[in-house]
């Protein structure tokens, strides 16, 4: 017999490979490059890192204020690879 998976038994954030490049003239900046975590439910977490880490970037991805290449599912944030 399966247990039956509610809501609260999902992430409440799950970031797969998210990829975040800017054009600087000529140049490509890869801002994020393909981190991959997920965050329970009712748990706190720090984005740490050097100055242009890309913390930032991923902190905007993950509230919907940056644009992405990569689709989202609005319940999760799940990246499922769209173009």
């Amino acid at each position: 017999m399966s247990a039956s998976v509610g809501p609260s038994d999902h992430p409440a954030i799950e970031c797969a490979a998210p990829t975040k490049t800017y054009e600087l003239g000529n140049e490509k900046v890869h801002a994020l490059r393909g981190v991959t975590f997920s965050i329970a439910r009712g748990k706190f977490i720090a984005i740490m890192g050097a100055s242009g880490s890309g913390k930032s970037t991923l902190a905007n991805l993950i509230g919907a204020l940056e644009k992405r290449k990569r689709c989202f599912q609005a319940t999760s944030l799940s990246a499922t690879g769209c173009a």
